[in-house]
This record gives C-alpha cells, sequence and structure tokens, in this order.
C-alpha cells in the first residue's frame, strides 16, 4: 500500500454492539460517483439478472433517485466491503471472478466469494475520495476508455491512482 493511503472507515448507518450473532453494519450511499467522469455507478437497464453490466450514467438528481444507481456495503471483514446494489441487493463482482485486467464488473447473486469483496482506500480527504480494490484479483474498479458516455462498462484495471479509478460519495 502507498504511503499515506488509508483503509477508508465508512460511516456506519447505525453504532451496535460488536457481537458476533449482530448482523453487520449497513452503509448505505445515494451514489458512488467516478472522480473523472462525473457519472454514478449504475446497474445497465436496471436489471436483477445475474451479470448483468455495472456501469456509468448520468447522475439522477432529484427524488426519487434511480434505484439503480443506489448502493450500499456491509464490511465482511476487517478490511473488505460488499458492495451490493439496492434493486435485488446483488453484490458489486468481477464476472468469473476474473484476475485479468479489464474483466468487466457485473452484478451477482451474493456468495461471499472474494471476486465481491472491495478493499476500500481512501486516496484523499474533503471531499472523501476512495478506490475499489477487488480482494481476488487485487485491481481496481474503472471505466473504459468511454467512461465519459453513458452506459460505459466498469472493468477492473492496476490500481494507479488516476481520476479514472476514483469514486466518491456526494452527500443528498
Amino acid at each position: 500500500m502507498a504511503a499515506g493511503v488509508s483503509v477508508a472507515s465508512l460511516p456506519t448507518a447505525s453504532a451496535a454492539p460488536a457481537r458476533p450473532s449482530a448482523p453487520k453494519a449497513v452503509v448505505l450511499y445515494y451514489h458512488f460517483v467516478n472522480y473523472a467522469a462525473d457519472r454514478c455507478l449504475a446497474v445497465s437497464g436496471a436489471s436483477t439478472r445475474n451479470n448483468t453490466a455495472a456501469i456509468v450514467t448520468t447522475c439522477g438528481e432529484k427524488p426519487p433517485e434511480p434505484k439503480d444507481q443506489i448502493w450500499s456495503a456491509t464490511l465482511q471483514n476487517a478490511q473488505h466491503y460488499n458492495i451490493f446494489e439496492n434493486l435485488d441487493r446483488k453484490c458489486l463482482d468481477i464476472y468469473r471472478a476474473s484476475r485479468s485486467v479489464g474483466a468487466h464488473a457485473v452484478i451477482y447473486t451474493c456468495n461471499g466469494h472474494t471476486d465481491q469483496q472491495w478493499h476500500v482506500i481512501t486516496i484523499r480527504q474533503f471531499p472523501n475520495v476512495y478506490e475499489f480494490q477487488n480482494r481476488n484479483s487485487g485491481l481496481c474498479l474503472t471505466g473504459t476508455r468511454g467512461l465519459f458516455v453513458n452506459g460505459a462498462v466498469n472493468i477492473q484495471s492496476r490500481c494507479v491512482r488516476s481520476n479514472t479509478h476514483q469514486w466518491w460519495f456526494p452527500q443528498r
């Protein structure tokens, strides 16, 4: 890990005491916005089918916000989160658990596998900007070359601290 970079301490919805039987804390953000494109992470076509692409698109501005752009996260272990969409609570996943650069980010039924676990790395604060590093591959969530076009597919690539790899959470 690069100097000065730390694991994000995302605020939780509630501060319940930690007990083995207690449910994991849920973090709710309205949008995950790509820092370079100023576009939101979304589910293609608002589909709930497994292996549907995770895309970027223009962020919905007024309530009700498009549900395909609303994401939550649960802390899976000390360093990794499951990130899931709020249409059908499917996890952000890397297609077929690929470890290859360019593999597509998709949604898939949450199963606890490491391709659905994300290390959230703080890049800077104010605004809070993060990278999402996949636990299985060690690669970061980013957009394709068409990042500035609605519907561009998100992929994984080497973590290089580029704005295309960085995401922020606007407070609405």
